[in-house]
Formats: structure tokens, sequence, C-alpha cells
């Protein structure tokens, strides 16, 4: 990630879904949280499956064969929400592993 500047990586979902998420950019972070902070919420748990749902538009760059890297963050999400909200909860929890997993590898002496 030092040196790349992200990091890519292939998960199998369910040991059937393939898909590739990429680290999210500073830039990223910040328009998903300037989105979040426009948006008026009236429950805490809206405005956690909106950011879930943003973190995976600016992570997942390939889904089941169909590449998205060079779709726009609005054809992603729109992508996205067309399906079913199963395999989102599914696509959400393998990003939350990714990110868990980048973030140990980094925060390891041994990484750097």
């Amino acid at each position: 990630i030092m040196f790349e500047g992200e990091y890519r990586e292939d998960i199998l979902i369910k040991g059937k879904l393939k898909v590739t998420f990429v680290t999210r950019s500073a830039s990223s972070t910040a328009t998903i949280t300037k989105q979040l902070d426009s948006t008026k919420f009236n429950l805490i748990s809206s405005m956690q499956e909106s950011r879930a749902l943003l973190c995976i538009c600016h992570s997942l760059i390939s889904y089941n064969g169909k590449d998205l890297s060079q779709a726009t963050i609005e054809v992603r999400q729109a992508f996205i929400e067309k399906l079913p909200s199963v395999v989102v909860g599914a696509l959400s929890n393998a990003l939350v592993e990714f990110e868990m997993k980048t973030e140990a590898a980094l925060s390891d002496a041994e990484a750097f």
C-alpha cells in the first residue's frame, strides 16, 4: 500500500461469488464523509447503512467477472443498489474483513 498507493484483493464470498476490493483513498473517505454530513438521518442505523453502501461503492472494482474499476461511483452505486439486500450484506461483511486485514498488515512493524 505504501509504495503502490493502493491494495487490491480478489475475494471469494461464500465460496461462489468472486469480487475484488481496493483500498479507499483519503479523497474517497472525505467524499463519503461529506455526503453523509449533508444528509439528514432520523436513525443512526440509517446513517450506518448508508455509510456501508458508500464504502462498498468506493471499494468494489469487480463483481463476479464484471469490471467496475472504470465505472463512476454513481454507476457502481446504481449497480449495487439493484443487488438483493442479502448479497449487499455479504459484500459489506467481506469489505469489513478486507479492511481489517489491510489495517493489521500496516500496523505490523515487519510490514515496513
